[in-house]
């Protein structure tokens, strides 16, 4: 449901927030960009340390910035373009299920002792 969303939303946007490219490196660096990206790192902590919480400290690090990679990407890439809303929900269903058999997986590798 969250990726559904994620990806709907940012097809939506996706002209808004190419436009102004110009003025990136002045907002990129403000210190409210920089709270609301340290925010963001907060809840995807969270968010991995209670979807996996027997894992290493190190396998919910990487796991979270696979996964905050991976949306940007698609953010990038697939938002950019027109998008029907059948080619919206399919790319949302494949990311949800990609994500979904990852996370099953690291529960599967050994824990912590």
């Amino acid at each position: 449901m969250l990726t559904h969303a994620f990806i709907r939303s940012e097809c939506e946007e996706a002209e808004v927030r190419t436009a102004p490219g110009d003025a990136a490196p002045f907002y990129r660096d403000a210190p409210e960009a920089q709270e609301v990206r340290a925010d963001g790192e907060e809840i995807v902590r969270v968010f991995m340390a209670e979807a996996l919480p027997a894992a290493f400290d190190a396998t919910r690090a990487m796991a979270g910035d696979l996964i905050v990679a991976t949306l940007s990407a698609v953010r990038k890439e697939f938002s950019e373009s027109p998008r029907t809303d059948a080619q919206i929900e399919a790319w949302a269903d494949s990311m949800a299920d990609m994500f979904r058999v990852y996370m099953e997986s690291l529960q599967r590798r050994p824990t912590r002792q």
